[in-house]
């Protein structure tokens, strides 16, 4: 999970370094495993959430990223949504337009 999300190594490159050292692995697995991780740290990502909203003071951004692919050798726009609450919680929301983004407090 560190190579995927901390150094940015993608699952495919993981599988072809573990090959490379004689560990078969599917790469359907390693998703899997990554899906798994995540879904464990959503009760995080959800209590820093509550802690913001009933924060005092509250900070927001949005943050266009390139995420997708609209087409061939295009990238659709996404956007990120830095929410920062007065405890020193950050979330990262992520909506594809900002016209899907709704209201982060309620």
């Amino acid at each position: 999970m560190m190579d995927k999300f901390a150094w940015h190594l993608p699952l495919y490159r993981q599988h072809q370094r573990f090959a490379a050292v004689g560990i078969r692995v599917s790469r359907p697995w390693l998703t899997q495993i990554a899906q798994a991780a995540i879904s464990l740290l959503t009760p995080i990502y959800d209590a820093q959430f509550v802690s913001i909203r009933s924060s005092r003071v509250k900070a927001i951004d949005a943050t266009p990223i390139k995420a997708g692919r609209s087409g061939h050798g295009k990238m659709q726009t996404g956007y990120f949504w830095p929410v920062y609450g007065e405890q020193g919680d950050v979330c990262f929301p992520f909506h594809a337009s900002r016209s899907a983004y709704t209201d982060p407090w309620g």
